[in-house]
């Protein structure tokens, strides 16, 4: 389970706890938590989106570089 969905599960029982003894200032914390939670996912959503781009980026560059090396030793041949 991901930190993201454990703090959802987290915010999840106290909302219903809250809901349960009829605390609510605590179904508000449990509600609070849960949205929290959800932005966390997204940040780390787009966080990794980013990384797999630099990645793609970096290795499109890695093979022009070869591809280039590959053309000057054929032209040298």
């Amino acid at each position: 389970m991901a930190a993201g969905e454990l703090d959802k599960f987290k915010g999840k029982i106290k909302e219903k706890t809250g809901e349960i003894i009829n605390n609510d200032e605590l179904q508000a914390k449990g509600q609070a938590d849960q949205k929290e939670a959800k932005l966390k996912d997204k940040a780390e959503d787009k966080a990794e989106i980013k990384k797999k781009h630099a990645e793609t980026i970096t290795q499109e560059k890695r093979e022009a570089a070869h591809k280039e090396a590959r053309e000057d030793q054929n032209n040298s041949d």
